[in-house]
């Protein structure tokens, strides 16, 4: 097939692609950032309108993905054109793009405890019982003493409280005053906002380019199906959308409402 021929082929697929999906070219110039101009000279296989072989090999491989096509296998095709077919064309097998509904919505339902708490109760039950343990062990070795002096004297431990002239006043009732165990200092309890994590929900309502990432990973980018529920668990998310009157965010079940306007493109962060 001649070069301009296979050119032009590949163009009518792009071309057939965008308004497969409802799109003009401004608008794909504002999700994507590649000037008008360029985009047409792609979809007539006008090589020579591009800046450089390497500009067009980009341009081509982003507006191949936007349009959720296979980048590298229309790059391999252009370069085999301009080539004139000596190269060499491996083709790659179909890539199944998962539903978003259902990987998104997958949250874990258990949550371990974390090691440092279990360490500290464990720390401080075993201070409790050692300090325990001593006071027993003070009050039996006091009492010990007491009574070995008692025996030792021939007196009765009764006696030893007993004046030894009638003439002295009495001596006032000594009262032993309880032994009373000092209380545990409470350990600070673990940072639990540090910990913490939110939900945020995005709902499509209008035909957008969108792109979401959870703690600055790509977790999505596409073309999302209108009343498309998206559903994430992180601590920080990223939203950019190309048409942000179609995206609606509830952040933790609070509503935040649309991103903006019609044919506006918007790049939020939350929270």
């Amino acid at each position: 097939m001649p070069k301009a021929s296979e050119l032009q082929t590949l163009g009518d697929e792009l071309r057939a692609a965008r308004e497969q999906r409802d799109l003009s070219l401004p608008e794909v110039e504002r999700a994507i950032k590649i000037r008008v101009k360029f985009l047409e000279a792609l979809e007539q296989g006008n090589a020579d309108a591009l800046p450089s072989p390497v500009q067009a090999r980009g341009f081509l491989r982003s507006y191949a993905r936007f349009l959720q096509l296979d980048g590298d296998e229309y790059v391999a095709r252009w370069e085999d054109a301009l080539s004139g077919g000596k190269r060499r064309r491996v083709r790659r097998a179909p890539q199944t793009v998962s539903d978003p509904r259902r990987t998104s919505q997958i949250v874990p339902a258990y949550r371990p405890t974390p090691e440092p708490t279990i360490r500290r109760r464990s720390i401080l039950g075993t201070l409790i019982i050692l300090l325990i343990l001593g006071a027993v062990s003070s009050a039996a070795i006091i009492s010990a003493g007491l009574i070995s002096s008692a025996e030792q004297s021939n007196v009765s431990p009764g006696a030893i409280l007993s004046p030894a002239l009638t003439d002295l006043p009495p001596e006032p009732t000594l009262t032993p005053t309880p032994f009373v165990l000092p209380s545990p200092t409470p350990l600070p309890a673990p940072n639990a906002a540090a910990n913490s994590e939110s939900m945020i929900q995005i709902t499509v309502t209008a035909r957008t380019w969108l792109r979401v990432t959870v703690d600055d990973a790509v977790v999505y980018e596409g073309m999302p199906a209108p009343q498309t529920v998206l559903q994430y668990r992180g601590r920080r998310f990223g939203v950019r959308a190309g048409n942000a009157i179609g995206v609606r965010v509830v952040l933790n079940g609070v509503d935040l409402g649309i991103l903006g306007a019609r044919g506006q493109i918007v790049e939020r962060t939350f929270p």
